[in-house]
């Protein structure tokens, strides 16, 4: 489990935590993987009635991609494999 997206339900709520503040919470591959894992959970949940999605502090909610993820394409095909996986 990443320790970049936090998840906890209370009540009814879940509470999705971007937690990569170093980055501004730029997401990786993987938050954007442990994002559609938690969502599916909370779809399935029946106690989920609402997500609330933040940053892990005030400084940013999310900086979007982070770039240097774009290093690990080695060639057209991983990145379409990649695009599709998102």
């Amino acid at each position: 489990m990443s320790h970049e997206v936090l998840y906890q339900v209370n009540d009814g709520v879940g509470r999705i935590t971007f937690n990569r503040p170093e980055a501004r919470n730029a997401f990786t591959f993987r938050m954007y993987e442990r994002l559609v894992e938690i969502c599916k959970e909370a779809s399935n949940d029946p106690a989920v009635k609402v997500l609330v999605l933040s940053g892990v502090d005030e400084t940013a909610f999310a900086a979007g991609t982070d770039i240097s993820e774009f290093k690990k394409w080695s060639s057209a095909q991983e990145r379409a494999r990649l695009r599709s996986a998102h």
